[in-house]
């Protein structure tokens, strides 16, 4: 009799008369739909064959392998996506090319057309299998193949894999395993709930002996990240058959692995190794048996941690599959391994087993058998105790509270679990603790109708990240285990530093400029939760988007200086305020700096000259001056010349002239109006130097075309010489009121200094005879003009006698 709990046995493919074997099956969570595949061999081919309970009962199988043609090992693998749809993989001809891995799609009752995964067109693919990442979607199919075999009679095989993103679209390469002894056969691949994949493998490299090896991928879409391989079994010593071992390998949600295979210590036995906890364990030898076992499969409970080995035993009287579980189901409530089960003693041959255990704990065989006088596929399994099954899509969503911005309300929404579409559910309940508490802090918030798919959680914490359970209770108060979820954090409001101010000033390079940056602090923020402030800059031209961070300072900085700017460039600042909990305030007000340039000076040291034209009228004022030594380094471009007139309110700019000049000359000036002048820099920036001091024509000017002529009076026994100097009236001098001139005389044996006025004579007066003069000795002249003002002009040039 079968071991408590089991079915009867029940033959899925009566109507088949050819050889059927190697079967595998997936089931529903619950394990109350099967769906099963397998090889059926004789006739000229080999064919896969389907069938399913779903229905309610077994149906009729499918022939999925037609119209492809199939002569070596087809081994068909099955697995189930996220949809609830399941696809088989196999190995097939197609067409007249050579052996692909292909794949059907199992959906709304019907099978899609073939879909060729593994492509290699110079090379055989064989051994693969299909495996579902549970949180993608993705499709994965792992293979044996030669297609990079470096010549054609070369003993090279690989294990290749190939990925449908989500399901959907076009299969594409995902990586190789890296056995680099290219001698890897039929693989064997898993997934577990968090979607890390497996691998195991026979690795031949030793000539006609198996190694099992092992792979695993954390991260399966990344085709690099295929763990170094791994030797679980040793030498096998399968040279007896074949040189294989074909292990079969089971996985858990914890990343247990379990893995099993033929190993010949003399006679055949079936091992076993697991890994627990990131840790291999050491060999076993599980069926301990007189005869032969092969073919052995392993499966795991993920409710009860026990685990399933069967086997084909050949017994006295035939091949039976035979069973052991690791369990604490015993008297001594200790783990260890149970007695061996005949789970076939009424058939004369069974093999193939293939071992399956569904997310509800309970486990299902299948196995090919002789019983009804054909090698035909039977199915016997143990459903597990039905609590039910957490919901799906458990999603935590929190904001802040309308009223209170440091507190939140986080909303829980979830869905019901397809996987208890055969359950019962009578309620949800919602259990919250603190993030990274221990379980045991789980206290229940509310338990809700099983209708209810929505938890509001009001008035928490912002900053206290909260972790929620939700289970599904199942008639009988049974309760799931639970789907998780994290809320999220809810900041506190951060807010921008207030007053950003900029003062600029010129760098010592004239071409750059220091901006200096201040800000205050925000009396709406904490000081404790302040992590920084962040100064952004951009060109006061350039839109918002343009802000470039330009440095983050300590909470207590509150001022910057950003050197190095372009002098003549304008830039606009903002700051923002970073908070502990990496959240960032709105930016402040912004603020642009100015356009800074090197000061620059009036020229220094003008002068002026002022000639006349008699024969015009007019007059001309030269001006001249100095660079002055404060712009020394200053790129000085022009010099501007600025003149007012005696009866002008204001200077008018009246010419300019090069860096290089120093001279001006303002001429065809009406000899009525008296002239003054200012002069200014101008750099290559534009900016023009204040005006310098203003310089002007003198006053009066010394009467002109001053004359002298000599001559001797005789009287008597004496001599009287006698001096007489004729003078033009100056036309300079015609804006003042001349109202004298004045006479200056010294011996010709005196220096100037000697000069003393001998006479002042009537501004009408344009004559003056200097009488009474010792004819031995001989004498100099000077005249000037006096205005009505009592200014007196320079001295005119000096006439001596000859």
């Amino acid at each position: 009799a079968l071991p408590e709990g089991w079915t009867t046995p029940v033959n899925i493919s009566p109507n088949l008369t050819f050889w059927s074997h190697e079967p595998r099956l997936i089931t529903n969570a619950v394990g109350t739909k099967v769906y099963v595949v397998w090889t059926e061999e004789g006739g000229g081919g080999k064919r896969v064959f389907f069938n399913t309970n779903a229905a309610g009962s077994w149906g009729n199988v499918t022939n999925i392998s037609t119209p492809l043609y199939i002569g070596e090992q087809s081994g068909p693998e099955i697995d189930m996506d996220t949809n609830g749809d399941f696809v088989v993989s196999f190995q097939a001809r197609i067409s007249s090319g050579n052996y692909e891995m292909v794949s059907r799609k199992y959906s709304g009752g019907s099978f899609a057309p073939y879909e060729n995964v593994s492509r290699t067109s110079n090379g055989g693919s064989i051994g693969g299998g299909i495996m579902i990442d549970p949180t993608t979607n993705d499709y994965y199919v792992a293979y044996q193949d030669d297609w990079e075999r470096p010549t054609e009679d070369a003993t090279y095989w690989g294990i290749y894999l190939d990925r449908k993103p989500g399901g959907t679209g076009f299969w594409t390469g995902a990586g190789r395993i890296p056995d680099e002894t290219n001698r890897s056969y039929f693989p064997e691949n898993r997934m577990n709930a968090k979607g890390h994949a497996f691998v195991i493998w026979d690795n031949r490299a030793a000539a006609g002996i198996s190694h099992v090896w092992f792979s695993e991928n954390k991260k399966p879409a990344d085709k690099l990240a295929w763990s170094a391989c791994y030797d679980v079994s040793g030498d096998t010593g399968t040279a007896d058959n074949y040189g294989f071992a074909y292990p079969r390998l089971a996985v858990d949600d914890d990343d247990n692995v379990y893995i099993c295979w033929l190993q010949n210590i003399g006679n055949w036995e079936a091992f076993l190794r697991k890994r627990i906890r990131n840790k291999w364990l050491g060999r076993e030898n599980v069926s301990k048996t007189p005869g032969k076992s092969a073919h052995s499969t392993v499966a795991a409970n993920h409710k009860t941690g026990e685990i399933y080995l069967a086997w084909a035993e050949n017994t006295t009287t035939g091949w039976s599959i035979f069973m052991k579980t690791y369990t604490n189901q015993n008297a001594q409530k200790m783990w260890k391994w149970s007695e061996a089960y005949n789970m076939t003693p009424d058939a004369q041959t069974s093999d193939y087993p293939t071992l399956y255990a569904d997310a509800s704990g309970g486990i299902h065989l299948v196995y090919t058998s002789n019983k009804a006088n054909y090698y035909q596929i039977w199915y016997t399994g143990k459903l597990g105790e039905v609590t039910g099954f957490p919901p799906s899509n458990l999603a935590a969503a929190s904001q802040a509270t309308a009223a209170d911005p440091r507190q939140k309300d986080t909303t829980l929404t979830w869905e019901a679990n397809p996987a208890n579409e055969s359950i019962t559910i009578e309620s949800y309940k919602i259990y919250r603790k603190k993030q990274n508490e221990p379980d045991a802090k789980y206290a229940l918030l509310k338990t809700v109708d099983d209708k209810v798919y929505q938890y509001k959680d009001a008035g928490l914490l912002g900053v206290q990240v909260y972790t929620y359970k939700v289970t599904s209770v199942a008639k009988g108060n049974l309760e799931s285990e639970g789907a998780t979820a994290d809320d999220q954090l809810i900041p506190p409001p951060v807010f921008p530093p207030l007053d950003l101010a900029v003062s600029t000033v010129l760098s010592e390079d004239i071409y750059q400029k220091t901006n200096t940056l201040r800000w205050a602090k925000n009396p709406q923020n904490r000081a404790g939760e302040l992590s920084k402030y962040r100064i952004f800059r951009k060109k006061a031209d350039q839109d918002d988007a343009a802000y470039a961070l330009v440095v983050e300072v300590d909470p207590s900085v509150l001022k910057l200086d950003d050197a190095g700017l372009t002098n003549d460039e304008l830039y606009t600042y903002a700051a923002t305020t970073s908070s502990t909990y990496s959240q960032e305030s709105a930016r402040s007000s912004s603020v642009t700096d100015v356009k800074v340039f090197a000061p620059t000076y009036p020229p220094s040291g003008g002068t002026l000259s002022t000639r006349i034209d008699p024969s015009a009228g007019v007059k001309m004022n030269v001006l001249s001056w100095e660079e002055n030594p404060l712009n020394a380094g200053l790129p000085i471009q022009t010099y501007r010349i600025y003149r007012k007139a005696d009866n002008a309110a204001s200077y008018n700019r009246i010419g300019s002239v090069g860096a290089d000049v120093r001279r001006f000359d303002d001429d065809n000036l009406a000899t009525g109006r008296k002239y003054t002048y200012r002069l200014s820099s101008v750099p290559e920036w534009g900016i023009e130097s204040g005006q310098g001091g203003a310089f002007g024509e003198v006053a009066v000017f010394p009467p002109i075309n001053v004359s002298l002529q000599t001559s001797l009076n005789r009287y008597f026994l004496t001599q009287e010489k006698v001096n007489r100097l004729v003078w033009v009236r100056n036309a300079l001098n015609d804006p003042v009121t001349v109202t004298s001139y004045k006479v200056y005389r010294r011996r010709s044996t005196e220096t100037d200094a000697a000069f003393a006025v001998v006479a002042t004579v009537d501004g009408a007066t344009f004559a003056y005879v200097d009488r009474g003069l010792a004819p031995a000795e001989a004498f100099v002249y000077r005249l000037t003009t006096v205005d009505s003002e009592g200014r007196e002009s320079e001295a005119s040039v000096s006439h001596g006698e000859i």
